[in-house]
C-alpha cells in the first residue's frame, strides 16, 4: 500500500484532487470510498508537513473496510497483499469521486487506456472477424521465455492465438487476436505480470526473468491509424515550432539537439516541482490550492484578468450537495493539457523482492528533479528517491535500471510513465533498450 501511494504522489493532478477532496453524503458504498479518500488526503497532508516517518494505520483501516480481502490473516499474521491489486483497488475507489471534463471522471482522464481487439479466424478461407473495444487503467504485459525487453512483452500481449468455437463451421478453430491502442492517457501504468499460479505446487510463483524497461518509451508503433496519424502531426508541429524558436547551426547538430531537448525536459521538471511547492505551501497554511492560486495571482497581477473566467458558483458559500459537486468540478477543470504525444518518460517504479507473491517486500522508486554525477568524471544523471518503508535514500538512475530482473534483488513490478514533451525524431527501439 505504501509503495502504491508513493506512485500516486508522482501525479500532480491526482495529488491536487485528493488534497482538495470534500466528501458528500451518498450511499454506503460511496461512503466507504469517500472515507478511504479522506484518509488518503490526511495521510498525504501528514507526509507533506512532517519530516519524520508517518504511521498509515487510519489509511489501512479504511482500505480494509472498502476492500475486506486486504484484512486477510494467515498463520504468521496479516497476509501479504499484492501491490498491483492494492493500486487497482484504490484507483477504483477514486473513480466517480472526481469530476473531470466532458462528463468523464478525472481518474479516467489521467490513466485510461483505450484498446481495440480484432479477433480473426486464422483460416483465410473463412471470413470470420469480430472487433472488441476495451478500456483499462493499466497495461498488463505478459512475460515468457523469449521476453527480453518491454517491447517484446507488448508484442506478445498484443498479438497471440486462441482456440474457440466457430459459428461459421460449428467446430473449434484457431483465431488470431491483434490489439491496437486507440486512446493514450497523460500517465501510463505498466504492469509486468510476474506472478502466476502453479498447479503442481498449488502456489503463486514468480517470474524473475530480466525484462528491460526504458526511461523513454514510444508507443506510436502500437497505436491504431486513427490515433497514430494525429500524434504524428502533433509531433511534427511541435518539432517545427521548437526549431523555429531555437535554430540550430554548425557541425555539432546532433549534440546540440540532444542538449536542447534535455533543457526542455528540465523545464518541464521544474514546472512540476513548482506546482508541488505551491501545493505544499497551501497544505502548510491550511488553505485549499485554489486559495493559494488566487494569492499568487494577486501577487503577480493576474487576478483581474482571470476573474471573468471563474464560474460564479465556485466561490459560493452554499454547502448543499449540488454546489459542492460543482465547486469540486471547477477545481479539477485544469486537468493535464500536455500536447498529444505517444512518448512517455519513466516517473516511478514499484519493485518486489522475494521469490513468492505471498511473501517478499515492496519498494517505491520515485524520480526527482535532481541531477548529479556518480563520480567526478561521469556524466550528469537523474537521481531517484528510494522509499523502503520508513527508510528513504537517494540513488542514481543507473541503479533503478538494474531492477529489470534477477532472483536476488528487487524486480520491477509496476512502472509509471508520464507523457513527455520530448520529440520522437530518431527514436527507435534500439534507442529505447540502451
Amino acid at each position: 500500500m505504501a509503495s502504491a501511494l508513493q506512485m500516486f504522489r508522482c501525479v500532480p493532478e491526482l495529488l491536487k484532487a485528493i488534497c482538495n477532496f470534500e466528501p458528500m453524503q451518498e450511499s454506503r458504498s460511496h461512503a466507504l470510498s469517500q472515507n478511504l479518500i479522506e484518509a488518503m488526503k490526511l495521510l498525504f497532508m501528514e507526509l507533506t508537513e512532517r519530516k519524520e516517518s508517518v504511521s498509515p494505520l487510519t489509511m489501512v483501516h479504511h482500505l480494509r473496510n472498502y476492500a475486506p480481502q486486504f484484512a486477510e490473516v494467515g498463520m504468521m499474521g496479516p497476509a501479504q497483499q499484492d501491490a498491483e491489486e492494492c493500486l487497482s483497488t484504490m484507483l477504483q475507489a477514486l473513480i466517480g469521486q472526481f469530476p473531470g471534463k466532458k462528463n468523464k471522471c478525472l481518474i479516467r482522464e489521467l490513466f485510461q487506456i483505450g484498446l481495440k481487439k480484432k479477433i480473426q479466424n486464422s483460416d483465410p478461407n473463412i471470413p470470420e472477424e469480430s472487433v472488441i473495444k476495451e478500456t483499462t487503467m493499466r497495461l498488463p504485459l505478459i512475460i515468457d521465455a523469449k521476453t527480453n525487453t518491454i517491447h517484446d512483452s507488448i508484442q506478445k500481449t498484443f498479438s497471440y492465438e486462441i482456440q474457440k468455437h466457430s459459428t461459421a463451421t460449428g467446430v473449434d478453430a484457431t483465431y488470431n487476436v491483434s490489439t491496437e491502442i486507440t486512446e493514450l492517457p497523460p500517465y501510463l501504468f505498466v504492469h509486468f505480470v510476474r506472478f502466476f499460479w502453479r498447479n503442481d505446487t498449488q502456489k503463486k510463483a514468480k517470474i524473475c526473468r530480466d525484462v528491460h524497461f526504458p526511461v523513454i518509451l514510444d508507443l506510436l508503433p502500437y497505436c491504431s491509424p486513427e490515433l497514430k496519424n494525429p500524434i504524428a502531426r502533433s509531433l511534427a508541429e511541435q518539432k517545427a515550432s521548437y526549431l523555429q524558436s531555437h535554430p540550430i547551426w554548425g557541425d555539432g547538430e546532433v549534440d546540440e539537439n540532444e542538449r536542447k531537448w534535455a533543457e526542455l525536459e528540465q523545464e518541464e521538471i521544474q514546472n512540476e516541482i513548482a506546482e508541488a511547492e505551491r501545493l505544499k505551501s497551501a497544505l502548510a497554511s491550511g488553505r485549499s490550492l485554489n486559495e493559494q492560486n488566487e494569492e499568487d495571482d494577486d501577487q503577480f497581477g493576474y487576478g483581474d484578468e482571470m476573474e471573468d473566467e471563474i464560474p460564479a458558483n465556485s466561490t459560493s458559500a452554499n454547502t448543499n450537495t449540488n454546489n459542492k459537486t460543482s465547486s469540486q468540478g471547477d477545481r479539477l477543470e485544469g486537468c493535464s493539457s500536455r500536447p498529444l504525444s505517444s512518448i512517455y518518460e519513466l516517473r516511478a517504479v514499484l519493485t518486489h523482492q522475494g521469490r513468492f507473491a505471498d511473501a517478499g517486500h515492496y519498494i517505491a522508486w520515485i524520480k526527482t528533479g535532481i541531477m548529479e554525477r556518480a563520480s567526478p568524471r561521469s556524466a550528469l544523471q537523474p537521481m531517484w528517491l528510494k522509499f523502503d518503508d520508513e527508510k528513504i535514500s537517494l540513488h542514481p538512475e543507473e541503479e533503478v535500471k538494474k531492477t529489470s530482473g534477477g532472483s536476488e534483488g528487487p524486480i520491477a513490478y509496476l512502472c509509471l510513465y508520464g507523457r513527455s514533451r520530448a520529440l520522437a525524431e530518431g527514436l527507435n527501439f534500439d534507442d529505447q533498450i540502451r
